[in-house]
């Protein structure tokens, strides 16, 4: 998509867009008109934006070192390379060239499905003078944030229709004792389940949009065990047996504890609350040379193989709907998980899939990096 605009209006676009780099981009162009050719160099040196000087046909006569970094372009005078973006730049170059002063062009280009570069492009001198900005982080923040708030439109539209259904019921004057009693109750029930299902998606947004964590050390046995205890009531109140069972002397692994903790404390809410009385869950830490692979296993009924390949994504269920959970449990983890450098891998058998001498079951895994010890090659 192409603007043209005053240029004034376009400095105000671009620090809406590039924030403070922007800004700064913008000072250091307005010093540039003072400054001869030869003497932009230790100007440009080191802009924390790429900031290229163009000729009225497009070709690149100077690039500053950020330029020459994220572009990948020399520094001496060259044609730029043969690529969609220098096409649509040299287009650009050329039309506020052609427009003379007091304009300027702005351009957001998607180089590819996670790279967003935005510019701005005015005359100068008898050429142009471009500035670049990578945003990808924010176009990929925006994007997240947009398609999480759909999603959770449309999880919200159903049940809170519900609610609205059960109040009304409430207001009839000559409603039964005992349905008063059962919709009070799917009220507070209902209204707890929304609000888990919307903290959950603010988490998963942060997780998505946010910078990769401070990772450190982090003693996976003592973590596994604080889970543990933590479900040991609930699972005992359901018939399950809940254990550990870890190989001597693991390794502490790199990774952020309080997000690990929410890792092993899904995965083993999830077989608790979907398994059966008698079914056992079993938590494997078994120590490697690189790390720690780690398991969470039971004994319950298994996923049918045709939710495996959609289960972590937001929302889907592979249960029915009356059962509790919001649907974003697994997407959590996996997102955690790709943050530690880990992949989630499920395997499952259900009562359709079994072999002979097979049981039911689901297993989920995945392998955590050692934090490097000192003097390891």
């Amino acid at each position: 998509m192409i603007w043209t605009f005053d240029l004034k209006l376009v400095f105000i676009g671009l620090l809406a867009v590039g924030g403070l780099i922007i800004g700064i981009a913008w000072l250091l162009a307005r010093r540039m008109h003072a400054v001869a050719p030869a003497g932009l160099e230790p100007v440009l040196a080191h802009a924390p934006i790429c900031v290229l000087w163009l000729d009225s046909q497009g070709h690149l006569r100077q690039a500053n070192a950020q330029a020459r970094t994220l572009l990948g372009l020399p520094a001496a005078p060259a044609a730029l390379p043969p690529t969609e973006w220098a096409a649509r730049l040299a287009e650009d170059t050329t039309a506020v060239v052609q427009a003379g002063p007091g304009g300027g062009r702005s351009r957001t280009v998607d180089l590819n499905e996670r790279q967003t570069w935005h510019w701005w492009v005015a005359p100068w001198q008898d050429g142009a003078l471009a500035l670049i900005a990578d945003v990808s982080v924010e176009q990929q923040a925006a994007q997240t944030t947009q398609l999480l708030l759909s999603d959770l439109a449309h999880e919200l539209r159903t049940p809170l229709a519900t609610l609205s259904a059960h109040l009304e019921v409430l207001r009839l004057p000559s409603l039964a004792p005992e349905i008063q009693a059962q919709s009070l109750r799917f009220l507070l029930d209902e209204t707890q389940r929304l609000v888990r299902l919307v903290n959950n998606t603010l988490d998963l947004g942060r997780l998505e949009s946010s910078p990769p964590p401070d990772l450190r050390a982090v003693h996976l046995f003592p973590l596994v065990e604080d889970v543990v205890q933590q479900l040991h009531g609930e699972a005992h109140s359901r018939g399950l047996e809940l254990g550990i069972e870890a190989t001597a002397h693991l390794l502490p692994v790199l990774g952020q504890p309080d997000r690990l903790r929410q890792v092993f404390l899904n995965l083993v809410d999830n077989a608790v609350k979907y398994g059966r009385a008698g079914d056992r869950v079993t938590i494997e830490l078994r120590g490697l040379p690189q790390g720690v692979a780690c398991s969470v296993c039971d004994t319950g009924p298994g996923i049918a193989p045709e939710h495996l390949p959609y289960i972590t994504r937001r929302f889907y269920r592979a249960v029915p709907s009356g059962m509790p959970g919001s649907g974003l449990g697994l997407a959590l983890v996996a997102e955690i998980l790709r943050q530690h450098g880990a992949e989630l891998e499920i395997s499952s058998r259900t009562a359709a899939t079994l072999a002979p001498g097979e049981s039911t079951g689901t297993c989920m895994r995945f392998v955590l990096a050692a934090l490097a010890q000192e003097g390891a090659p």
